[in-house]
């Protein structure tokens, strides 16, 4: 039986089968009609020609890994059979290829379009207008809870910190809370401290009230204990509510508008399909002025000199480097051995499970998400750009998808635009979620979970630029109110603090707060 199936770049040694396939079906191939040697689970990979040890896999124009022993062309290549050999070598900043001049000329260059959303004091634009009921210690959890309860419609984040830490583990606290509270979607702030947490809740108030963002302080051990803690910020908790009601959505330029690029649940068709879609708006964003944030660099390891080539400047440059690699010795805890195939650890078991065989096969499918615009500078976790700063930025850190969003929220995007292919229902309390897939079937199956399917990119032989547009017009509808589905789900997973245990001596070098091995 004939099977659908996809080169994804001319010269490619493999196919991607696009359904399940069994022994002896077949796929169409540069050379004519290919018998599949073995069964080949969706969105898996098979060789179109015989391979030997030691031979270059080649998937998107680059190779992917290496064969471990031979396989005649219509064998499964996976795990079993191709190792992830690419090394990394060490670069001196400048002594890249010839970076690309920007700025690059994107889909919306010159565009006029705006949105509608809020001006918040200090200059920032939101896409939401939340109460924010936030917990300054775990100890305030139940009580940021009740109250959250009482006043609908607003958010609540509570987190299992604020205590007990020390060093730079505290500092990320700190400093999260106080992003996520200065953030332009929250338009005021309820803050529940126990009172004796090491966490400052006064710092935290008073960050958030420079922002000139309405927030009240409420401590459990001086308000009287938990009933009249609730009682009391309740009350509070409906004025600033009617406050909020009066605000009204103003028109907005799209160089205020900030979203980040991320990917969850990853498979084959997310690489395909779902990625360059985003990335197609991303470009969109960027190149009409605004900013969207990368991150999860563990993920992108082997594109290291790709990315390092559409730097801005040199000193972009040298920090993408030392991201990616410090990230990558910080979680394989090997700097002196760095040894290749170790690089594989950094991917999961579903990713896997999804047809991806090495972490520079994912890192190739993922880093579309960033589009082509020419990356402006590396970002620490949940700080913002430096002032006039606009653009494609990376945010180090690795691979947490709810440390991960939280931190470029925090960075100061508005929307997370999340790719996923095995599906994923996780929101975040402050931000929108748009859910974008690539997997049809997992489309079908999960559809209430999803935003956009853009399968028709594999199915149909729909253009990226086609789809792009599409996803683009629904992202300025979330900008404008509409909900995404982990909004009408209350999804609020992806709210989640980061935790360093101090700062790894002789890996940090001189980027300043940046604290994942760089």
């Amino acid at each position: 039986m004939k099977k659908r199936s996809w080169i994804v770049k001319e010269g490619d040694s493999v196919a991607v089968l696009l359904e399940e396939a069994a022994a002896g079906d077949w796929i169409e191939s540069p050379a004519g009609a290919l018998s599949l040697r073995e069964p080949v689970p969706m969105a898996h990979k098979v060789c179109l020609k015989d391979m030997e040890a030691g031979e270059p896999v080649i998937k998107y124009g680059q190779e992917i890994g290496r064969m471990t022993q031979p396989a005649p062309a219509g064998s499964w290549i996976h795990r079993h059979n191709l190792a992830c050999m690419r090394g990394r070598v060490e670069h001196e900043a400048g002594k890249m290829a010839k970076r690309r001049e920007g700025p690059w000329k994107g889909p919306l260059s010159g565009s006029t379009k705006t949105f509608m959303g809020y001006r918040r004091a200090d200059g920032g634009v939101g896409v939401r207008n939340h109460l924010a009921v936030i917990a300054n210690v775990f100890c305030a959890n139940t009580t940021a809870e009740r109250i959250a309860a009482q006043l609908p419609g607003a958010v609540l984040l509570r987190h299992n910190l604020g205590c007990g830490q020390i060093g730079f583990d505290l500092e990320l606290t700190a400093r999260t809370i106080k992003a996520m509270g200065t953030h332009p979607n929250v338009g005021a702030v309820l803050l529940i401290s126990l009172g004796c947490e090491r966490l400052d809740p006064q710092e935290v108030y008073e960050a958030i009230r420079e922002s000139g963002k309405p927030c009240e302080l409420f401590t459990i051990q001086e308000e009287g204990g938990v009933e009249a803690t609730v009682e009391h910020a309740v009350r509070v908790g409906r004025q600033m509510q009617e406050a909020l009601r009066q605000a009204r959505r103003e028109p907005c330029p799209l160089s205020d508008l900030f979203i980040a690029v991320k990917c969850g649940g990853t498979d084959s068709t997310s690489g395909l399909a779902a990625n360059p879609v985003l990335g197609y708006v991303s470009d969109c964003v960027v190149s009409a002025g605004g900013s969207s944030v990368l991150s999860e660099l563990n993920e992108l390891i082997g594109t290291e000199d790709y990315l390092a080539s559409r730097a801005c400047s040199e000193e972009a440059e040298r920090r993408i480097y030392q991201s990616i690699y410090g990230i990558e010795d910080f979680l394989q805890g090997c700097l002196e051995k760095r040894l290749p195939e170790k690089r594989n650890q950094l991917i999961s078991p579903g990713n896997f499970d999804g047809g991806v065989s090495s972490i520079v096969e994912k890192a190739l499918g993922g880093v579309h998400k960033g589009g082509e615009e020419p990356i402006t500078d590396v970002l620490d976790y949940a700080l913002p750009p430096k002032p006039g700063q606009k653009g494609l930025f990376l945010m180090s850190y690795e691979s947490v998808d709810g440390e991960v969003s939280t931190g470029m929220l925090g960075c100061g995007a508005q929307i997370v635009c999340f790719t996923t292919g095995r599906g994923n229902p996780t929101g975040h309390p402050i931000a929108p979620v748009i859910k974008i897939t690539g997997n049809q079937k997992g489309y079908e199956r999960l559809r209430d979970d999803f935003d956009m399917d853009a399968s028709p990119v594999i199915t149909e032989g729909r253009s990226i630029e086609e789809m792009g547009k599409t996803l683009f017009a629904y992202l300025l509808r979330v900008a404008e109110g509409e909900e995404t589905s982990s909004e009408r789900h209350d999804g609020d997973e992806l709210f989640c603090l980061p935790r360093r245990h101090g700062c790894p001596m002789g890996v940090q070098d001189d980027i300043q707060g940046n604290f994942c091995g760089v």
